[in-house]
């Protein structure tokens, strides 16, 4: 793609946000949809909270077993070295 059309490309779509922009605000129903976008943000920033613990309990978990591992592999160099 050229530059010349990236940036035409990107007038247009800015353009099409201003439009229905500009629209929703100044519509009758702008208070439903002020509420609907709150909404749906909670439910995305709720996901985000249940993704960010899952991801803690499994870093937790890895790090667990990495320390069991690490004692696994430190007990037999010792026997090891005992001989």
């Amino acid at each position: 793609m050229s530059n010349a059309f990236k940036v035409f490309a990107g007038f247009i779509a800015g353009a099409a946000v201003g439009v229905a922009a500009g629209y929703l605000l100044n519509s009758d129903k702008k208070e439903e949809w002020i509420e609907s976008l709150k909404d749906y943000a909670d439910e995305w920033k709720e996901k985000a909270d249940e993704w960010k613990e899952k991801a803690k309990e499994k870093a937790k978990d890895w790090n667990d077993k990495a320390k069991r591992k690490k004692a696994h592999v430190n007990d037999a160099i010792e026997d090891a070295i005992a001989g």
